[in-house]
């Protein structure tokens, strides 16, 4: 991140020259595979990140919630969902932990920060059986969860899943700070 700080390039295109790789074709929602992952590889624990720029409408959280069932995603961290408060949405048997901006602070129009955990059906039984803790009171920017799972063995496997949205580059250092407490915490 800081070396694009300097240089003023995209992150994608940083990525592009380090790697060498050239960007992929761009694929609309409506085309895009229904799973990336093959039979063999089922039993594999897939996480996401992803900024999701605005959660706010029925249609975005139902393509969210039908892309982790879908493609077999156990959990997805999102970022800048630009809801406001804590809420937990359920969507059959999946669910969607939030935290945002007190719904007094109004940012923009368009909405500002805010971040999200969304729970395959596994990962919902896995949240429930860690006893639903979540830790939604660091602000629009931090949200962390636990999970208790099982696994191949048989044993249990504690995961704390973070879902961080960090300020953007020139954010005054007060404000960085402030994120990285809270991300400490």
């Amino acid at each position: 991140t800081e070396a694009v700080y300097r240089t003023g390039q995209s992150a994608l295109s940083f990525m592009a020259e380090m790697y060498r790789m050239t960007p992929g074709p761009d694929v609309s929602r409506i085309s895009r595979p229904t799973s990336t992952l093959n039979k063999a590889n089922k039993n594999i624990a897939s996480f996401v990140s992803q900024n999701v720029r605005g959660l706010k409408s029925d249609e975005r959280l139902e393509e969210l919630f039908y892309s982790i069932v879908g493609r077999n995603i156990l959990l997805a961290c999102i970022q800048e969902t630009w809801r406001y408060g804590k809420d937990v949405l359920e969507h059959d048997q999946c669910q969607l932990i939030l935290s945002g901006l007190d719904s007094n602070v109004k940012k923009s129009n368009r909405g500002s920060q805010g971040v999200g955990i969304a729970l395959s059906p596994p990962a919902v039984a896995a949240w429930v059986a860690a006893g639903s803790e979540q830790h939604n009171d660091l602000g629009a920017r931090v949200l962390a969860i636990r999970l208790l799972m099982t696994d191949c063995c048989g044993n249990d496997v504690g995961l704390f899943v973070i879902s961080a949205y960090a300020p953007v580059g020139n954010a005054a250092v007060a404000l960085w700070q402030d994120f990285f407490d809270k991300l400490e915490t």
